[in-house]
């Protein structure tokens, strides 16, 4: 599968982290301490793969699937836009000083 930069690509990943949180208004923002998350999912050009196939794409091409904390400093700052608030799913819009804004969805699972 090769990637062209301009086709979006939707990751899915399992995430663990401790830090801190603040809201002003209809802004969240977190520094964290320590992070961990696993890629379990990816979705690019209709095609699915799932955490069994990056085990292969990794020997494939001798390089370790990226995770959030490859690019994220400890201690680090991260701001959102809060657009849902419900119990059981919350809706972020993540402020990208580098580029585009993007969405994070959150579901509580029982």
């Amino acid at each position: 599968m090769s990637f062209q930069p301009d086709s979006a690509t939707i990751i899915t990943f399992a995430i663990n982290g401790a830090g801190e949180w603040n809201i002003h208004d209809k802004e969240l923002i977190t520094t964290l301490n320590t992070l961990k998350s696993a890629p379990t999912k990816m979705v690019y050009k209709e095609k699915v793969l799932e955490s069994q196939d990056f085990d292969m794409m990794e020997r494939i091409s001798n390089q370790k699937i990226k995770t959030i904390e490859d690019f994220t400093a400890p201690g680090a700052s991260q701001s959102y836009i809060i657009k849902n608030d419900d119990h059981d799913i919350k809706l972020l819009e993540a402020i990208n000083p580098f580029g585009k804004n993007f969405n994070i969805e959150m579901y509580r699972k029982k």
